[in-house]
Parts: structure tokens; C-alpha cells; sequence
């Protein structure tokens, strides 16, 4: 896996996320939680490991690579990280490539990780190696699970400057549409377009009607489906490149 990395040049705006209740974490930068009050572990496997049928896809080809927009409280990178640990094909290697604009200190990500306790050695291990917050690409490297983690300090507009390999499955997470407009732009889904593998697959938390549309436009069959909890839609889809 190849992909050019500008050197780090600038200090970002870091993220403080706060707990509105003990199952809700809400960024003061967009007014939006980061994740569903119903659950949040819950909701990453429903949304992003289940949609892109996850690990049942690993057994297709190696490396296999993830991109995610938004990579947060990096919860989405846990649980994935999780299911890897256990259900990895054996020579197989994972490429987990994630952009944010805003990411969250380590010693925040610390504490808000002691929430899901199941993951707290995962969590360990990221922190270990976790960048600080430079813009710029970071890269990480766990060889005891042959996984490459790429990390993206910037707008996911630049993900359409290093993306120099295909896309197996794209986590589209991030803020709403509705709170983080910036983010869910033309670039992002011409990027997708350009940038996914035939057969590659997207899953989404949300429906918005331009989403649906900008995916289809790019190549993408698209398909609605109920939300995690007591949210009415979601989307996911993969490329048909024939």
C-alpha cells in the first residue's frame, strides 16, 4: 500500500468533546453527538462492520483496505480492530486509513475510552502510538496484527490527494450533513468514485436525500435500509464498475 504523505505543518483545532449523560458525547465545534445514546459500540458494528460484511469480505483479498471519514473517538477503528484480532485470515493484512479535521487529544480519547471497557487494551495500544495533533499523515504500524493505520490530520478533501490505491470498504461517518456540510462535499464523493475497488462497499448513518444521489452519480448501487435504534434510515451500496 502506497500512499504520498505531506510532511506535518500546521497545529489544528483540537476537538473537546463533553458528556451531555453518561451515553451521550457531544462536540461543542458542531452541536452533534458523536455517537447513538442507544449504544454506541452497538451502533459501529450495525452500521459500518455489518453493512460492508465485515469480516466476511477479509477472506477475499489482501491487504484489505478501510477508509474512513471521520475518525472521532476512534471507536469505529476499535471495534474493527477488535473484530480483526479475532477473525483475521492468516498471511492477511488490514490498511485502515481515517481523516479528521479535529481530533480529540490523547488524554481525552483516554477517559472517554473507560467507557467501553472491553476495548481498553486496543485502546492501550492506540494510545501508545497515537500522533499529536500536527496536520498532516500519520502512520501507525501494529505488526502483532498485520494492520497499517494511516491517519489523516486534515479535511477529508485531501483524501483525494493521498489516495494512491484502491478503496475495499469506506466507513462514511463524521458529523451529520446537516451539522458538518463541509465535509459531505462533491470532492469527497468524486473521490470515492475514483477511488474504490469493483465490488467496493460503503455503509452511512445517513440517508440525506443528496448523499443517496452524489453515491449513485459516482457509480454506486445504493440501498436504504432501517437505522441502528430509533433512527428511521440508513444507506449503503457498493461500485459496479461493469
Amino acid at each position: 500500500m502506497t500512499l504520498s504523505s505531506p510532511p506535518p505543518s500546521q497545529t489544528f483545532c483540537e476537538a473537546l468533546p463533553q458528556w451531555k449523560d453518561e451515553n451521550t458525547l457531544v462536540s461543542p465545534l458542531y452541536n452533534d453527538s458523536y455517537f447513538s445514546k442507544a449504544g454506541a459500540m452497538a451502533e459501529s458494528r450495525h452500521i459500518f462492520l455489518k453493512q460492508n460484511r465485515l469480516p466476511h469480505r477479509w477472506l477475499e483479498k489482501t491487504p484489505f483496505h478501510i477508509c474512513e471519514t471521520g475518525f472521532g473517538t476512534g471507536l469505529n477503528f476499535l471495534v474493527t480492530l477488535d473484530l480483526w484480532r479475532r477473525f483475521r485470515p492468516a498471511q492477511s493484512t488490514l490498511i485502515y486509513t481515517s481523516v479528521e479535521k479535529h481530533p480529540i487529544p490523547a488524554d481525552h480519547l483516554r477517559q472517554i475510552h473507560r467507557a467501553w471497557p472491553c476495548l481498553m487494551d486496543l485502546s492501550e495500544r492506540l494510545l501508545e502510538h497515537y500522533p499529536p495533533p500536527v496536520s498532516g499523515m500519520h502512520r501507525l504500524f501494529f505488526k502483532e496484527w498485520q494492520m497499517e493505520v494511516n491517519l489523516l490530520f486534515d479535511d477529508a478533501e485531501k483524501l483525494s490527494e493521498i489516495l494512491e490505491e484502491k478503496v475495499d470498504a469506506w466507513f462514511l461517518d463524521g458529523f451529520s450533513p446537516h451539522a458538518n456540510p463541509e465535509m459531505w462535499t462533491d470532492t469527497l464523493f468524486e473521490t470515492m468514485g475514483k477511488k474504490t475497488a469493483d465490488k467496493g462497499s460503503f455503509a452511512t448513518f445517513t440517508a440525506a436525500g443528496f448523499v443517496r444521489r452524489a453515491l449513485i452519480s459516482q457509480g454506486f448501487c445504493v440501498e436504504k435500509l432501517p437505522g441502528f435504534s430509533f433512527k428511521r434510515d440508513m444507506i449503503r451500496g457498493f461500485l459496479d464498475a461493469s
